[in-house]
């Protein structure tokens, strides 16, 4: 039992101790739900209540704040009884006694073992591939204009002691891992952590990265040594001239760097798959961009591309969105130039490969003739971004609806949904 474990049932000790419980109510179990724990309260003639009990944080429902936690009421799971005032009384005076007993702050370490010992859905996208994340830090030495993380994201590593408890536990949810960030490979321990990650059965340990720490070739040979074979690279690269690229990531003369980093992955045979994301500031370039890789790079690596998602820096500029019609035809010109994956496997490279991310807010709809080129369908939107997406109402008459995630919904509010035309079933 945990400390955050513990506190809650002194909560539980302090109510029965005041007689707050008593006389046919009592907490019946505490249990864990993601990163939080539920406490049900039950009493006399079916009636109840449940609370949930999430890390303190802003912006969380909740009927109570204490010093560590938002306390939700789950009317959901209360039992289907109308309420009466002698429920109201206990609920109320337990949430006194809550906030009276909860005055010491929780370390941050506890929260993420509540996470590691129970509920690992946190570090699991959700999909049918299902990879495991792991954010080893949220520092970067990049800043650019469309990223999506947050300070409040779940899945980041407090420390090395912390994975090593958590490694063989995703090991037996999944084949497949990915390092990222923040920038992962500012952690002095990343070659380590690649050892245990291999040793801890995954089959692939993919490092996500900016690229910049990796134009030191001794650097990129220790982390796919420490792989065995295993490490693959998804590196982002937004744009194919020095000056686009240091407008997006806000980090002037880190390009070269980045291009020295991506030969050295190549030099070691490793897999290599670049992120591509498409924003206002790139969106007409995408041709341009394909044969820059192809020339400078060569063909044995994959594009990845994706829509600006609609969160963190992006929602505050809603310029980075770019309409359709600004994007499509270029975006469809950059395919063309490109190999599928199922290409790939049975004719030797003579271009990239291209593939684009499903839930990515970019729609089959919008690629006619490219179709295959899209990952929708053999994996969707990850689920921490399900609740970005939406359809239109024609929707339903498209031939890729029953496969298709939808589009943000942050793009209808800017620009409606008129440029999605469903393509005739056959």
């Amino acid at each position: 039992m945990n400390l955050v474990e513990k506190c809650v049932n002194e909560f539980v000790n302090q109510a029965r101790s005041r007689g707050v419980l008593g006389e046919g109510w009592d907490a019946d179990e505490i249990t864990q739900s993601g990163d939080s724990l539920v406490l049900r309260v039950n009493g006399p003639d079916r009636r109840g209540f449940a609370l949930q009990l999430k890390r303190r944080a802003d912006g969380i429902p909740a009927c109570a704040q204490t010093e560590n936690f938002s306390i939700a009421l789950l009317t959901e799971d209360a039992v289907d009884m109308p309420a009466d005032a002698e429920q109201d009384r206990v609920l109320g005076e337990f949430l006194q006694i809550i906030d009276a007993c909860d005055q010491e702050p929780i370390p941050d370490i506890h929260w993420w073992d509540l996470v590691v010992d129970g509920d690992l859905s946190a570090f699991l996208d959700g999909t049918s591939v299902n990879f495991a994340e792991v954010k080893i830090t949220l520092k970067c030495n990049q800043s650019c204009v469309m990223c999506k993380t947050g300070p409040e994201v779940r899945n980041v590593l407090p420390d090395a002691a912390a994975l090593e408890k958590l490694l063989p536990r995703l090991a037996g949810k999944t084949d497949r891992l990915t390092f990222s960030g923040g920038e992962p490979t500012l952690d002095p321990e990343l070659p380590r952590y690649v050892e245990m990650a291999r040793d801890a059965g995954f089959g692939v340990i993919e490092i996500q990265s900016n690229g910049i720490r990796l134009r030191e070739y001794d650097y990129v040979k220790r982390l796919v040594d420490a792989g065995e074979g295993k490490t693959t690279f998804l590196v982002s690269l937004h744009a194919h001239q020095a000056e686009l690229s240091d407008r997006i990531t806000r980090a002037p003369g880190t390009f070269e760097k980045t291009i020295l980093g991506l030969h050295n992955i190549l030099k070691t045979g490793a897999d290599l798959d670049l992120c591509h994301v498409i924003m206002t500031l790139n969106c007409r370039h995408i041709s341009e961009y394909v044969d820059f890789v192809a020339t400078e790079l060569g063909p044995r690596l994959d594009i990845l591309f994706t829509l600006a998602v609609p969160v963190e820096r992006v929602l505050d500029n809603r310029e980075l969105m770019p309409r359709i019609s600004d994007f499509a035809t270029p975006l469809r010109a950059g395919l063309s130039k490109c190999h599928s994956r199922e290409e790939c496997v049975v004719q030797d490279r003579t271009r990239p490969a291209a593939l684009i991310i499903g839930g990515s807010g970019l729609t089959m709809c919008i690629i006619p003739g490219f179709e295959h080129m899209h990952r929708e369908r053999e994996s969707p939107a990850p689920k921490d971004t399900r609740h970005l997406l939406m359809k239109a109402e024609q929707c339903r008459e498209c031939k890729w609806d029953e496969c298709c995630s939808g589009f943000w919904r942050r793009y209808a509010e800017l620009y409606g949904t008129g440029e999605f035309v469903p393509v005739p079933r056959d």
